[in-house]
């Protein structure tokens, strides 16, 4: 059920995302899977992600999606771990951009292009560098754009668009 969460967020299909996301959560507490810590991250990382992609789709409960968000991004932080840390960030990047703040938007993806890159997480390091590439001018932005995008041709991802909208929204469609 959860992949099809991830195929909603992919094809930019907010509403459906979080529907299908609220329809899982009784038999996601039920299954006690959240007790293990890499899934626990995953599954925050996840609603997160919904939240915010619900935030730029509907504008009435805006707030409150992005409330959700910030508090998913949050129990992220307090994991602690080399490799969560970056899902983390990249939630508090999306919370900032969609709130308007840029500059705060880039500081946690430069964030969590380091961090990705240390924990050897190369495709969250490619999608970090793509949205902060977009909104950065200049070469060097041009420079963090082409080394996501070549990363990505490397691993044969087809639609990097796609995959930087569902691993890191709340961007507008041109970061």
């Amino acid at each position: 059920r959860l992949a099809h969460v991830q195929a909603a967020l992919y094809r930019g299909d907010a509403p459906a995302a979080w529907r299908r996301l609220e329809a899982s959560e009784p038999g996601l507490r039920r299954s006690l899977l959240t007790r293990v810590q890499a899934f626990r991250v995953e599954s925050l990382y996840l609603r997160g992600r919904c939240a915010i992609a619900m935030a730029g789709a509907e504008s009435a409960s805006r707030r409150r999606y992005l409330s959700l968000a910030r508090a998913c991004a949050r129990r992220i932080a307090r994991e602690r771990m080399d490799w969560s840390d970056p899902l983390g960030l990249l939630l508090a990047a999306g919370i900032a951009s969609a709130e308007g703040r840029a500059e705060f938007a880039a500081a946690y993806l430069a964030d969590a292009v380091e961090r990705s890159d240390r924990a050897e997480m190369g495709m969250y390091a490619a999608v970090a560098r793509q949205r902060l590439g977009a909104l950065l001018a200049g070469d060097s932005g041009r420079e963090l754009l082409r080394s996501s995008e070549v990363w990505m041709a490397d691993q044969q991802i087809r639609n990097p668009g796609c995959l930087t909208r569902m691993l890191a929204p709340g961007f507008s469609q041109a970061s």
